[in-house]
């Protein structure tokens, strides 16, 4: 069953609202600890952490985009991970509960106890498949793209396409557009010149 509109948007609402101020205590915290002009992979290092934590951690710090946030959350063990660091590395005591209540907001969102898995996947733009999912997927897309090349006699090497949707002027509207580029385009079929 597809989710109404109201309440996809009034999760997308809480889920935008929580990542923000889980954001915000990352970076206030990590801009204190870090010396200037820190990047992904001195993030982990630096501070002792495994390297993909690190990278989530900046990550989440960086991106202003929720999907981006969301497909680099930490786990639970690496947020306890990243608190005990911090408290080593002497962050205030205030900070540090301010994660804790950022994290606490944002866990059960995740786990999907209030948010379906499904509008969970549909904001975070399909990026917390598993990898079964995503290996199926890619089979999925391969056979159609086989079967298509069959069907139409038409195959292309690479295809790019990309879909940019804007709010219209009128209520309850909105504007589509579509880019498509093509490489390498072959036929399969004899027939007359293109």
């Amino acid at each position: 069953m597809v989710q109404p509109t109201s309440d996809f948007n009034q999760s997308l609402a809480e889920i935008a609202e929580a990542v923000e101020a889980l954001r915000r205590c990352v970076r206030t915290i990590l801009d204190r600890l870090m010396p200037d002009g820190y990047g992904a992979r001195s993030c982990g290092r630096s501070l002792g952490l495994e390297r993909m934590t690190g990278w989530r951690i900046w990550t989440l710090a960086r991106v202003s985009d929720h999907a981006q946030a969301l497909r680099a959350m930490p786990g639970h063990r690496a947020w306890q991970r990243i608190l005990d660091t911090f408290k080593a590395r002497g962050v205030p005591a205030e900070d540090l509960e301010t994660l804790r209540l950022a994290i606490a907001r944002i866990e059960p969102i995740c786990s999907g106890r209030r948010v379906d898995r499904v509008t969970l996947r549909a904001i975070a733009a399909g990026g917390l498949d598993s990898a079964r999912e995503l290996a199926a997927m890619r089979d999925i897309r391969r056979s159609t793209s086989h079967g298509n090349a069959r069907i139409y006699g038409v195959h292309a090497k690479a295809l790019v396409n990309a879909w940019i949707v804007a709010p219209a002027r009128r209520p309850r509207r909105f504007s589509l557009a579509s880019v498509g580029i093509a490489e390498a385009i072959t036929r399969s079929r004899p027939g007359p010149p293109w």
